[in-house]
């Protein structure tokens, strides 16, 4: 099989299964009410994030984990340090989980888009600028999943936003700094906001994002 072919196959893949995974789960969580299935959620995504391994060993895929920015490490060491700051204040508030969820998403959600699809398309098309928009598309099209959460209105809304400002935001920042560690922080307090956003913020719309309560 071509290289590339079998590239273009772990794309389908990454960009499938995951969203599809964590939607039938949400289903449990917010239309069946099953309290029990946030456990699930975790798992899983936990499950998704051992499952990129593999691909640290394929060739010619360029995934921005080796820091390749002078200011990488020392921005890595000051996403750590927020989450733990934060961390505080987000129990404080009852949403310490839904923050640890967006902490773990930050990582896993830019390695998965601006890592692996990002990579996967660069050596597939040899350009870095149809794999932003195909990582970009890919990670608007990620949180379709988030449909029996948000409805339809909110899951579009965020859809757009994903897509067309947040995903290719984050994949210029990969392609400035060369790895992802700038992308991450900025993923990361984008995640924050949303659950530690006081409720008249959310009232003006500025954030279509229900109040998150903890498990």
């Amino acid at each position: 099989m071509p290289r590339e072919i079998y590239y273009l196959f772990l794309i389908l893949v990454y960009s499938t299964v995951p969203p599809f995974s964590l939607n039938f789960v949400m289903k449990k969580i917010y239309k069946e009410k099953d309290k029990s299935a946030w456990h699930t959620f975790y798992f899983y995504k936990y499950l998704i994030t051992l499952s990129f391994l593999p691909i640290l060993f394929l060739p010619g895929v360029d995934l921005g984990l080796a820091p390749k920015w002078s200011y990488s490490l020392p921005i890595l060491l000051l996403i750590i340090l927020c989450a733990v700051f934060f961390y505080r204040y987000a129990k404080r508030e009852k949403v310490a989980q839904f923050y640890i969820g967006g902490v773990h998403a930050a990582f896993m959600e830019e390695i998965l888009y601006r890592g692996i699809i990002f990579g996967l398309a660069k050596a597939i098309w040899g350009n870095e600028w149809i794999a932003l928009a195909v990582s970009s598309l890919l990670f608007g099209a990620w949180h379709l999943k988030n449909f029996p959460w948000l409805g339809s209105r909110g899951t579009t809304w965020q859809f757009l936003y994903t897509a067309f400002y947040a995903g290719p935001l984050l994949c210029l920042l990969r392609i400035v700094a060369g790895d992802l560690y700038l992308s991450i922080f900025v993923h990361f307090m984008m995640d924050t906001t949303v659950a530690l956003a006081p409720e008249w913020l959310r009232k003006t719309g500025l954030i279509y994002s229900p109040k998150p309560v903890d498990i």
